[in-house]
């Protein structure tokens, strides 16, 4: 066992709702398509999604809107089926909206070292697990694909540098 696994023996991925989950999907298409006049993506981008699903899927992702977490969920239903979601937000955010919870959303404390910690732990444990993939925004704030000026928080390199194997997917999201 890696210092990786003995770290993160006591910490499981947050339980998800499939009940839930199914009925989001359905909601979240009608939803998205009322205010959207697309979602695509290149064809080119579609063939290198091709990720084996028995490894460790890391996508990062641009945070331009408050739309991220939805569209971010609905692109992984899309284009990783058969890899549950999982996305860090915001504690307090979690708090306002706790049905996110039952969705793959676990929350972070901010800018605190307990935040920070948790965060890690939690997200390893998701990378460990079969068929997941966690989408993370390293800018932590809202931030323009073509700003190259935003700072990314630690907790991407962090967790890249701990991931022995595995997919790291960047993503650019523009609205």
């Amino acid at each position: 066992m890696n210092s990786m696994q003995r770290e993160d023996i006591d910490v499981s991925p947050p339980p998800v709702s499939g009940w839930l989950q199914n009925g989001f999907h359905r909601f979240l298409a009608k939803y998205l398509r009322r205010h959207f006049h697309s979602i695509a993506m290149t064809r080119d981008s579609l063939r290198r999604a091709q990720v084996p699903a028995n490894e460790p899927l890391l996508v990062l992702a641009n945070h331009p809107s408050w739309w991220d977490p939805l569209t971010a969920h609905f692109l992984n239903q899309r284009l990783f089926s058969m890899r549950q979601f999982y996305a860090p937000i915001d504690d307090t955010a979690l708090q306002q909206y706790r049905v996110f919870a039952k969705l793959g959303f676990f929350g972070v404390q901010m800018n605190s070292i307990t935040g920070a910690s948790t965060f890690l732990k939690q997200s390893r444990a998701i990378l460990m697990s079969e068929s997941t993939a966690l989408w993370l925004t390293p800018e932590g704030r809202f931030a323009d694909a073509r700003d190259h000026s935003a700072e990314l928080m630690p907790g991407m390199a962090h967790l890249c540098n701990r991931l022995h194997h595995g997919w790291v997917l960047p993503f650019a999201i523009e609205y």
